[in-house]
């Protein structure tokens, strides 16, 4: 029997289970690629930051893209147990899978927003908000790690660092931090860094590039900071006291290996810096600016210009202080302590002052070219150093006592400062010196003034000062303030080879003066500026030598000298003119030498001349002499001879031969005069002549005249200086033989073809003289106008006819009319005086009358110049006579002609 075979049936069950499974999984694979990485993206931020230490920590969001490699987390926020916090508002980040093959994070895209880390120095470690950073502590170090790590992009934005090391606080606001390209695997790739932010407040911007896993990490940026307070930064570097706020726009370029050398080139400005030296020392400024190119490598070298303001130095006894200081530096360097600076260029200031060792140098304006070597050391024995050219202006130097000042300096050559010795400064030079406006004062005491001084071949140092040559003009010396001007000024002076040495010891090889004016003033108290020469704190009698003064040469040329004494009853007034002088072989160490010389000069139309030597610095000063004497007249010197004897001279010229030797105190000499035409007003009966002549003193004069009217004497002198003895026995020997002639008195005839030039007028004694013609005057005036030129030209023309006239010129003042003109011409304050005490009163009309006869004197003066220079008249027929003041109102301003 055929039983029918059943057919197989299919499996389908368990492929329905694979099919439902791979659904399953499907569906559990969806949400959890979607949503399990970021689920343990945060569960993996919380976890890491808690084993960190932030036991409360959380995060609002996490994305993990493992297809595209991104990470996004927002609102990461963490607390210590120390109170720390920590919280960024933003990350996102991009990395790549295929690096990680080669053991490499790669991170194409970072980005942290609203960050605020404080990053804090603990021991010899660093803390992040309060959590020690790895490695940073004083365990073990840090294993190597195989893996690497790059950064594309790093992107910061408004975030806050803070840095705290110590007293050190810095905060940086970042309001945009960019760093690209960071590659741990290759220390030679450059990465980028530009930042936008402010640094503790100081705005700044930078851009640059570094290698930050090289060896030495080198650098190069431009920087654009604003205002950065630098004394945080200085106090925490160990510099106390250094402040300053900094501004720069540079390019910097720096590795900070071992040396740490960094380079900068562009603008920096230091505004209201102090720097601190070592010794208590600083250097301060209102503002510094620097442009060009600044190098540090265990030092500074530089190469720009630099601009200060108020800029000051100050290091134990030294100190430069300058309103406005602009350098332009080809080269310069300092120590890595700052206290040696070198430099090559050129500088300019304004209100220069520089102090050391007290010596006070001030500038209004300098101008220095050159090379520069300063020392700011406290323990440095030479300030500074330089060579070059120096231009400055309204230049004050003080030392002690002493100051000199200059409206215009120029110098070149070496300077150095060098330790003082003495009484010299404390420099050290080789240099040409020319000045303008000199001058040289002791307190009050200008004791040396010149338009224009050239000094060639200044050698200064503590032991010594030479000088090659001198060349002056319009020098003046010896004045004090406010109580009387130079009394000697000179058109030029030329001194060559001046020695100096710290005792003061001066020694010069010559000395020469051109047109030298020296004012004499004499009154009660002595000779005005040089009766206060001596310094009145000076110890009387002291045993200190006195400095050496030595002169090869003494030359004068084109002198005058103007003698005034007040010390008499009348006021005498002696005019030397066209003085030549030389003088050789003068040295104070050797007294006992003579000094040769030779003089000539005049006073008036007299003529003077003298020669010998002289020993000036023995302890009575020594004399070997021959001079003469010329036609001088005798009035000038009347009151010397009213005082002495009581009379006056009237008329008179004295020619004289002089011989006389002074050894010791021991006069040895002899006097040969002749007086000519000398006649006396007439005498007290009470005048100490008068008293001792046994006959009238008129009478006696009249014995000692020859028939040509006048006196001869031989007089030899011998004695000591105080009380010499002066042999009259010649004298009354010829008076003695006048007497015998009865030659009383020589009549003059003359026959005068101009009667209308005779007439009579009454001389000092009241008595009448036969006289020509007086020659008027316009009031108050000593000048000869045309009419009084044409009188003169007749008596001219009748002198010269007559050989054997002669005429006393008798000037006259009118107090009537001169009076008044020269009133006037009296200053307002002298007058406003006058009426404000008696005392002034009395002053002011003793100098009005001695205006009176100064007027009359210049006017009789006046007329013998005329004569002799217009008319040709020898001098030795003219005699000046005593100036007469005539108090009658109606009587002319005039000049007598006496015969």
């Amino acid at each position: 029997m055929n039983v029918p075979v059943e057919a197989a049936k299919p499996r389908r069950k368990p492929l329905r289970l694979f099919v439902v499974i791979l659904a399953m999984l499907a569906a559990l694979a969806v949400p959890a690629g979607l949503y399990l990485p970021d689920f343990g993206l945060r569960w993996g931020v919380t976890k890491g930051l808690a084993e960190m230490g932030w036991s409360q920590a959380s995060v609002n969001q996490a994305r993990l893209s493992l297809w595209k490699g991104d990470i996004a987390i927002r609102g990461m926020q963490a607390a210590s147990a120390l109170g720390e916090a920590l919280g960024i508002d933003g990350i996102d980040l991009n990395f790549r899978w295929k690096p990680l093959l080669d053991r490499r994070v790669w991170l194409e895209q970072v980005s942290l927003d609203k960050a605020e880390v404080v990053l804090s120095r603990d021991g010899a470690g660093w803390r992040i908000n309060g959590l020690p950073l790895p490695g940073s502590g004083k365990g073990e170090p840090a294993q190597a790690s195989d893996w690497g790590y790059g950064i594309t992009a790093l992107t910061l934005t408004d975030s806050v660092l803070r840095i705290e090391d110590g007293a050190l606080r810095v905060v940086v606001a970042v309001e945009r931090l960019d760093v690209r390209d960071v590659q741990s695997w290759n220390p030679l790739a450059l990465a980028s860094l530009s930042l936008q932010g402010r640094i503790n407040g100081a705005p700044v911007d930078l851009r640059g590039t570094f290698r930050p896993f090289a060896a030495n990490l080198d650098f190069t940026a431009d920087v654009d900071l604003r205002g950065l307070d630098t004394a945080p930064f200085a106090q925490w570097g160990g510099l106390t006291g250094w402040r300053g706020a900094l501004t720069s726009k540079v390019r910097l370029k720096g590795d900070l290996g071992g040396k740490a050398d960094m380079a900068a080139d562009g603008r920096i400005e230091f505004s209201n810096g102090a720097i601190p030296l070592e010794g208590n020392g600083q250097v301060r400024a209102k503002s510094l600016i620097w442009q060009g190119r600044l190098a540090w490598a265990n030092g500074l070298k530089a190469a720009g210009t630099l601009e200060a303001a108020d800029l000051s130095f100050a290091q134990g006894l030294a100190a430069i202080a300058a309103t406005a200081v602009h350098a332009d530096l080809t080269r310069a360097s300092m120590d890595g302590r700052a206290e040696i600076l070198e430099w090559s260029g050129s500088l300019s200031a304004k209100g220069w002052d520089m102090t050391m060792d007290g010596l006070r140098i001030r500038h209004g304006q300098l101008a220095w070219t050159g090379d520069t070597y300063l020392n700011l050391s406290a323990k440095a024995k030479t300030l500074f150093q330089a060579k070059g050219k120096a231009d400055g202006a309204e230049t004050v130097i003080v030392s002690g006592p002493w100051r000199l000042a200059a409206a215009k300096t120029e110098a070149e050559g070496e300077f150095a400062h060098e330790r003082p010795e003495g009484l010299l400064p404390p420099l050290a030079a080789t240099m040409t010196l020319n000045v303008d406006g000199l001058s040289v004062h002791q307190g009050d005491r200008q004791w040396l003034a010149a338009d224009q001084a050239r000094l060639r071949g200044l050698e200064l140092s503590p032991k010594a000062v030479t000088l090659a040559r001198l060349d002056a003009k319009a020098v003046s010396a010896l004045a004090r303030d406010k109580l009387y001007n130079p009394r000697l000024r000179a058109g030029a002076v030329t001194l060559e080879r001046l020695r100096v040495s710290p005792q003061g010891d001066l020694e010069v090889a010559s000395l020469s003066l051109a047109q030298p004016v020296l004012r004499l003033n004499r009154d009660h108290t002595g000779l005005q500026g040089f009766n206060d020469l001596k310094d009145k704190n000076a110890p009387a009698g002291g045993d200190a030598a006195m400095p050496r003064l030595a002169l090869g040469q003494l030359h004068v040329n084109g002198g005058q000298v103007e003698f005034r004494d007040r010390s008499t009853t009348d006021p005498v007034r002696v005019s030397v003119s066209n003085l030549a002088l030389d003088m050789a072989a003068i040295d104070s160490a050797y007294p006992e030498r003579d000094s040769s010389f030779t003089l000539a000069a005049a006073i008036g139309a007299a003529e003077l001349s003298a020669q010998g030597a002289v020993r000036p610095f023995q302890p009575i000063p020594g004399l070997d002499a021959k001079g003469r004497v010329r036609a001088l007249d005798l009035p000038q010197l009347s009151p010397y001879a009213a005082d002495a004897l009581g009379v006056n001279l009237h008329t008179g010229q004295l020619d004289a031969q002089v011989a006389m030797a002074l050894r010791e105190g021991k006069l040895d000499g002899r006097l040969d005069l002749v007086l000519s035409r000398l006649t006396i007003a007439q005498p007290d009966p009470n005048a100490p002549l008068a008293k001792q002549a046994d006959m009238p003193i008129e009478t006696v004069l009249d014995l000692l005249r020859d028939g040509q009217d006048r006196i001869s004497l031989a007089i030899p002198v011998k004695g000591d200086l105080d009380n010499p003895n002066f042999d009259t026995s010649d004298a009354v020997n010829q008076a003695i033989g006048g007497a015998l002639k009865s030659t009383v008195f020589t009549t003059l005839k003359v026959a005068f073809p101009l009667v209308g030039l005779i007439g009579l007028v009454l001389d000092e004694a009241e008595k009448p003289v036969l006289a020509l013609q007086a020659v008027s005057f316009a009031d108050g005036s000593s000048q000869v106008s045309e009419p009084q030129a044409e009188s003169l030209k007749k008596i001219s023309g009748l002198l010269a006819e007559r050989d054997g006239i002669r005429l006393n010129l008798c000037g006259v003042a009118v107090t009537a009319k001169d009076g008044p003109v020269l009133r006037s011409e009296t200053s307002f304050l002298a007058r406003l005086k006058a009426m404000m005490a008696d005392k002034d009163r009395e002053e002011l009309a003793q100098i009005h009358r001695d205006r009176l006869y100064r007027l009359a004197e210049a006017r009789a003066v006046a007329v013998k110049s005329w004569l002799v220079g217009q008319g040709g008249i020898d001098q030795g027929r003219l005699f000046t006579c005593r100036p007469r003041i005539d108090d009658v109102d109606k009587a002319a301003p005039r000049v007598d002609l006496v015969l």
